[in-house]
């Protein structure tokens, strides 16, 4: 066969590696999706072949692919992509609120994605806190959330949630906010928590983290 001689002469490795960086560059997703078969048969016949640049090339398609679609509207290049560190990327998405497209590129790249859900709880937090639901309603569905996607391991600073309730007069839910803060309990004492005292309140939500 002629994969056979390709491999036999060392020619295979190139090959599916030029497959990979085609596949990158390319912006159809049909003829990424050709390169890839080609790049995934080809490596089958290469002996020792490292598949983690495959791996890392289907999940950098996956998320150009999403950063490219009209929903977002950032149509990177390969290049661009590369240049970009994914903090800064994942910065700028976050500012965008493009919270759970952040989530799905944190699980996709193994990334801590503790700071989205801070962001997004923080700006859920400003929208509820203009309508009729009560505290209770808010946390539980800030917090239900938070719980679903939070990283194991991870740590979400519900002080930094709790701000965004304090500064829209929903006093009594930034301190249900701070009762989810396991840090809180050592930087101050239970007084606060069972009080709606803004004097004592004030402090925690200023400090720095």
């Amino acid at each position: 066969m002629i994969i056979d001689y390709i491999a036999a002469s060392n020619q295979l490795v190139d090959a599916v590696q030029s497959c990979l960086s085609a596949a990158a560059s390319e912006y159809e997703s049909d003829k990424q999706t050709s390169l890839l078969k080609a790049a995934s048969y080809g490596k089958a016949f290469c002996i020792g072949i490292n598949p983690t640049d495959f791996v890392n090339v289907a999940k950098k398609l996956r998320i150009l692919n999403d950063l490219r679609s009209e929903a977002v509207g950032l149509p990177l290049t390969n290049q661009q992509y590369n240049r970009l560190s994914p903090d800064v990327l994942i910065n700028r998405l976050i500012l965008r609120n493009h919270h759970y497209l952040v989530l799905r590129i944190c699980e996709l790249l193994c990334i801590n994605n503790s700071r989205v859900l801070i962001h997004w709880g923080s700006e859920k937090v400003k929208k509820l806190s203009q309508s009729n639901l009560s505290d209770e309603d808010i946390c539980t569905q800030v917090v239900s959330k938070i719980n679903t996607y939070i990283d194991k391991n991870s740590h979400v600073s519900y002080i930094e949630i709790a701000k965004s309730a304090f500064y829209k007069n929903r006093k009594k839910l930034a301190i249900m906010f701070i009762e989810h803060e396991h840090n809180a309990s050592e930087q101050v004492g239970y007084d606060v928590f069972v009080g709606l005292n803004a004097s004592l309140l004030l402090p925690i939500l200023l400090s720095p983290m």
